[in-house]
């Protein structure tokens, strides 16, 4: 659909190329070097989207190539700075953050292609090379220059370039040497070394006396605690040797580490020519933290150490190992004359010596039991700060102290057991303490020496807690009627609990928790029933009517008093006090009746009060409640009448009812919903159908024996003559018949091959409502009306009132073509209607597109099974089957009015268009699906335009599975038998995904994106045991991608198992 441009005039070297020959000197980069068509562009449409884009946002940027240009700072490797050379290979470093131009409004998270060209070249021929182009970045920002290294003096990067960050390694920079003895490492697949780099600070004329910084934060923080050393190779570079010398420099680099710009640790160093040993950084932490405790600080709050080495420790504000958040490099000038120009280098800044301290564990645990009346235990556990599992890292840093004691006791065995109670009392108290090895927030270990009792007392966690709880049943039935629908209906439980906690923040925080609950749970199975219309007789109609039974009592009745008080108060060691007081109660009543065999009923609701407001307990015996700030009921009736075994209808409807009463909205706190379900379903069954006509219908046998009990023995008369031989031929010779079409027979045949016929018909209707004046009347709650009632306020802050209705009908059959041919069709229809701020629908149908007319056909699924008998396949094949089926839907929605259609979608899926599955009797398996989806989905506002997808997919696998044991036959283990299985398998996948767009309702598709692949994986899986596996798997294949182009696939997987368990 592209035609390409073609000038009348287009001038190369002086010279007008005219027509076609306008693209002769494009050098084919796209495949197309020796096309016989010339080579033209594969497209003009670079970024596949199928239209003209006529937006320009991007970012310009430019640079001179002379190298007498200030551009020249850009140049961070190659022979960019040889003076004897005009050529050779440059690299180029472009800070993204200053273009020179901003076109439009471009996004750095939308970056697609990159253009390039040169301007004001000399006449002559130029040949330039540019072998990579990369967007590369560094966690390290530049924060500019200051004349002071006070912690309050601000730095300014903004038009700062006095010091800037980079990098330089092996693969850009061919003059880079490395650290002695650092590396790149070696691929262990590839054998390639890679690249090694170091960090680059490139300095240009800082001024005497100033210094300048980079630095860079880290997202989390973290922890150097359980290192005990830091250490950097340090590189410094001096072109004109005016600083750095062999004996004196005036160079100094500084390293910061901490929380923030006020808070941290601080390394000091003179820099030295090239990777010098008094350039390596070596921080000992031992010797840094130790700073806080023995050194003192100077008028600006700074503790300062110099080392035995020359170097300088320092401590600036209240910083901790345990909270690391940025990193700080600078150069200062103390040249107090010349500014300085160079670079620093800095490599392999790492954490070592791992702090390897040991760590205890112990553990002690008692049970006792006191026969069947008492059991008590009791479990003790201490952990060192330092102790670790074999699955962790490093300690958790807390001395733990826990202990528990669990105590029950049987009352009901102090009582005669004739009562059959049961009358179970437990106690628990558990108590935990946790001293940190470090101050919080601090790397200071705590010690007697660097804290007091008090402080010692303050930094520790303590958790306590007290509970009792007792409960009261009856374990056995009564047989007095008046104890078996009283106490032994009746189950009570209360709990009580009380909870102490401190800890560095939380100087006192105690808790009271009061649970109690009363149910009364009663069951009928009484067969109880009285026959109302037995009076009617015993007529052939209404037999069924007069001997159907009511049954009054209900079948079951269920009551739930329960109460929930807690009493929270917590102090901070600040002295914030924040009290917390909650006391609800929750009532819950249901029952389930079921008047008719075919007709029950089930009901439920249940209230919540809010009393917080009641100081007094007490007044609750008294009736009073307090607020209701929570209602529920639900109703639920099912009809299911049994007409015969050919032939169920089962119907149900149920209505739920919710209301809420939040007490802190005050006027606005009240809202309500409800809804309605309607269940109707209706299953034929023309097999039980023709099965029941069939057996009614008499055999060949008894009505042949029937025809000729009634035919009368035929009587010759005296005189009759004898026939002749041709009057006994024409007798004998039979008459040609009409075959005869019985319509019970075709009744029969048609009713055992089809199969049952299931209609489901649904609807739900939903309601919400807020802002409501009180309890909507009991028609709303019931669902006979969607009216609330009085509404000061629908939409209440980000609720929002609304009404949905939706309908579906769904049906199913199919038939049974063969014994081993069967077809399923289902269908499905739904209907929706949502309205809130506005008013929504949608309709969903089931379809089938042929051509370009969409016509109601249900989804079918074919299955064609039995295959392994055909006589050329039998001896090899256990089973064989070959599996169709096709769904189709189609998606219409509107919005304001059916008659406005916002969107359209139908979707077509071949899911498989053809299946196999093939088992043979060597216990290989095998599968093979080919699927096609098709779907197209139009967007009607205003003309937007729709998406067509196409998809086709082959998945081919076959599957082999080797069962065995091993004997290892050695004497200590007896005849010891190891289980052990090897799993083979091959896949093979090959797919397609084609996406196309349109714009406007008349305009065609366009292809958008197009992804092909295809992969071939072989795998194998071994388990040695239940607790030893491993496997390995090897894919290859390809994909194809049209904006990306092809990938190849090349993949090995080892994997290997063993499971490590124990108590």
């Amino acid at each position: 659909d592209w035609s390409y441009h073609t000038p009348s005039g287009y001038l190369i070297n002086g010279t007008t190329i005219e027509g076609s020959k306008a693209y002769e000197h494009i050098n084919g980069t796209e495949g197309n070097l020796n096309d016989e068509g010339g080579r033209f562009p594969d497209t003009e449409d670079l970024n596949q989207n199928g239209s003209l884009d006529l937006r320009n946002d991007y970012f310009e940027y430019s640079f001179s190539l002379d190298k007498t240009s200030p551009d020249t700072a850009f140049i961070s490797g190659g022979k960019g700075l040889d003076p004897e050379s005009d050529y050779g290979w440059r690299l180029y470093r472009i800070p993204l953050a200053q273009p020179d131009t901003v076109v439009g409004n471009p996004q750095w998270t939308n970056i697609e292609y990159v253009r390039i060209w040169v301007d004001e070249a000399p006449r002559d021929t130029i040949i330039m090379s540019i072998a990579e182009i990369k967007l590369v970045g560094s966690e390290w920002k530049e924060r500019g220059l200051a004349y002071s290294d006070l912690d309050t003096v601000q730095y300014d990067a903004a038009n700062d370039t006095t010091v800037r960050v980079t990098v330089v390694n092996t693969y850009d920079n061919p003059d880079y040497d490395p650290p002695p003895g650092v590396a790149g490492e070696i691929d262990p697949i590839t054998k390639v070394q890679q690249k090694e780099q170091s960090l680059v600070l490139k300095v240009k004329e800082l001024p005497p006396g100033a210094n300048g910084i980079v630095q860079k934060a880290f997202f989390q923080p973290q922890s150097y605690i359980n290192y005990k050393k830091m250490k950097m190779y340090v590189y410094g570079k001096d072109p004109y040797g005016l600083h750095i010398g062999q004996d004196t420099t005036s160079i100094v680099l500084f390293f910061r580490f901490g929380a923030n710009e006020h808070n941290y640790y601080e390394f000091r160093e003179k820099v030295y020519p090239g990777w010098d040993k008094r350039n390596e950084m070596l921080i000992d932490f031992e010797e840094l933290t130790g700073l806080k405790n023995t050194g003192t600080p100077d008028e600006y709050g700074r503790i300062t150490k110099v080392t035995k080495d020359g170097d300088t420790l320092r401590v600036v504000g209240k910083p901790s190992l345990t909270n690391m958040r940025q990193l700080t490099v600078g150069v200062i000038n103390y040249n107090p004359d010349l500014p300085f120009t160079g670079e620093i280098w800095l490599d392999e800044l790492r954490l070592s010596d791992v702090k390897k301290d040991r760590g205890k564990a112990m553990r002690a645990r008692m049970d006792l039991r006191l026969a069947d009346i008492a059991t008590i235990n009791a479990e003790m556990n201490r952990v060192d700060d330092d102790f670790r599992t074999v699955n962790e890292r490093f300690g958790k840093g807390n001395n733990q102290l826990r202990g528990s004691l669990n105590a029950s006791i049987k009352l009901d065995k102090f009582l005669p057991q004739t009562f059959g109670l049961s009358i179970p009392l437990s106690f628990q108290y558990q108590r935990s303490e946790a001293s940190p090895k470090y101050f919080p927030g601090s790397d200071i270990i705590v010690s007697r020496k660097t804290a007091t009792d008090s402080l010692l007392e303050t930094i520790k966690t303590i958790n306590n807690r007290k509970a009792m709880s007792i409960s009261f049943r009856k374990s056995s039935r009564s047989h007095s009627p008046l104890l078996k629908y009283t106490i032994d209906a009746v189950s009570m439980n209360y709990a009580y609990s009380e909870s102490f906690q401190s800890n560095s923040i939380l100087k006192e925080g105690r808790s009271f928790r009061y649970n109690g609950t009363l149910n009364y749970s009663l069951a009928f199975n009484s067969t109880f029933h009285v026959k109302p219309f037995s009076w009617l007789g015993n007529g052939p109609i209404i037999k069924s009517l007069s001997q159907m039974g009511f049954y009054p009592v209900p079948k079951r009745v269920n009551y739930k008093l329960s109460f929930n008080r807690a009493k929270d108060t917590q102090i901070n060691r600040n002295g914030l006090v924040t009290p917390r007081y909650t006391f609800v109660i929750n009532q819950n009543f249901s029952t389930s009746l079921q008047p008719l065999r075919s007709l029950s009923l089930d009901y439920t609701r249940s209230h919540v009060n809010d009393l917080r407001e009641i100081l007094d307990p007490k007044v609750v015996f008294q009736g009073e409640m307090g607020p209701l700030t929570s209602m529920r009921q639900s109703i639920r009736v099912q009809f299911n009448p049994n007409f015969s075994n050919w032939l169920r209808l089962s119907s149900s409807m149920s209505t739920n009812f919710s209301y809420n009463n939040n007490i802190q909205q005050k006027t606005l706190g009240k809202s309500a919903s409800n809804n309605i379900t309607y269940n109707l379903t209706m299953n034929f069954n023309p097999q039980a159908l023709a099965q029941k006509f069939a057996r009614r219908r008499p055999s060949a046998r008894s009505r042949a024996r029937r025809r000729s009990a009634r035919r009368p023995p035929p009587v010759r008369k005296e005189n009759a003559k004898e026939p002749s031989k041709k009057e006994k031929k024409k007798q004998e010779k039979p008459k040609r018949k009409l075959p005869n079409l019985n319509p019970l027979r075709l009744f029969l045949f048609l009713g055992n091959q089809l199969q049952p016929i299931s209609v489901r018909y649904s609807q739900k209707i939903s309601s919400n409502n807020y802002g409501l004046v009180g309890m909507p009347p009991l028609a709303f709650q019931i669902g006979r009306t969607f009216n609330p009632g009085p509404i000061i306020q629908q939409n209440v802050g980000s609720n929002r009132g609304s009404f949905n209705r939706g309908y579906n009908i769904d049906a199913q059959s199919g038939l049974q073509i063969s014994r081993q041919l069967r077809l399923t069709l289902k269908y499905a229809y739904n209907n929706s209607y949502n309205r809130t701020t506005t008013t929504t629908g949608s309709i969903s149908d089931t379809k089938w597109r042929m051509g370009n007319t969409e016509l109601p056909i249900p989804d079918w699924k074919l299955r064609w099974s039995g295959l392994e008998k055909l006589p050329f396949l039998s001896k090899y094949a256990q089973s064989i089957s070959l599996d169709h089926s096709r769904n189709g839907r189609l998606v219409l929605k509107w919005q304001d009015s059916r008659e406005n259609t916002v969107s359209r979608s139908l979707t077509l899926n071949y899911r498989p268009f053809i299946g196999l599955n093939v088992r043979l009797k060597n216990g290989i398996n095998a599968t093979l699906q080919y699927n096609l989806a098709r779907s197209e989905a139009l967007n009607l506002r205003g003309g937007v335009g729709g998406t067509r997808k196409r998809t086709s997919d082959i998945n081919a696998s076959i599957t082999y599975a080797k069962r065995g044991g091993l004997s290892l036959g050695l004497p200590f283990l007896g005849k010891k038998v190891i289980k052990n299985s090897v799993d083979f398998s091959m896949n093979f996948v090959m797919s397609s995904d084609v996406s196309e767009q349109k714009s406007g309702q008349t305009g065609k598709y366009v292809e958008w994106t197009r992804n092909e692949k295809w992969s071939i994986m072989p795998r194998m899986t071994y388990s040695f045991s239940s607790t030893v596996r491993g496997g390995i798997r090897f894919e290859f294949g390809r994909t194809k991608n049209k904006l990306y182009g092809e990938t190849r696939i090349l993949e090995l997987g080892i994997n290997v198992n063993i499971q490590i368990s124990g108590s």
